[in-house]
């Protein structure tokens, strides 16, 4: 009986949650196992941030031994969506010694995709909501505390 319960308990005792970021209100997270018949494939968490200046951002980590597809190009890469585009920017970046790719779309806001060694992290924002060092100083702030984990 005993082995039966402990084959049933996910991978993860406790799941993770994301980070809270000092001086931003910090919304619930929404944790989501990925459980399978094959196994538990790790988390979903999902969690909405805001600045006191009204920039607010929605933060995803996948994380744990299922598949995570993120392969970024070389570092340094600068392009974008060409001349039958909206005008989005793309870009691949470090952040926190992390390969990271940042798209800015001019009605959309930024998107950050953020390589971390258990994971991918992403972090959304809307246009109006936060600037570019913005998106990139709470991903860096938030991939240093994923680390210490």
């Amino acid at each position: 009986c005993f082995l039966s319960i402990a084959l049933l308990q996910p991978a993860f005792a406790e799941p993770p949650a994301l980070p809270e970021i000092p001086g931003w209100q910090n919304g619930a997270c929404k944790i989501v196992g990925l459980d399978t018949v094959s196994g538990n494939h790790g988390f979903w968490i999902e969690r909405s941030y805001r600045t006191a200046d009204g920039g607010a951002f929605k933060a995803t980590w996948m994380g744990g031994k299922g598949p995570k597809f993120l392969y970024p190009p070389t570092l340094g890469l600068m392009s974008d969506d060409g001349p039958i585009g909206a005008g989005a920017t793309y870009e691949t970046c470090s952040i926190a010694g992390n390969l990271a790719i940042l798209e800015t779309h001019p009605t959309l806001g930024h998107s950050l995709s953020l390589l971390l060694p258990d994971g991918v992290l992403t972090l959304e924002s809307d246009v109006y909501g936060m600037e570019k060092e913005q998106i990139m100083k709470a991903a860096e702030t938030l991939a240093m505390q994923i680390k210490l984990r």
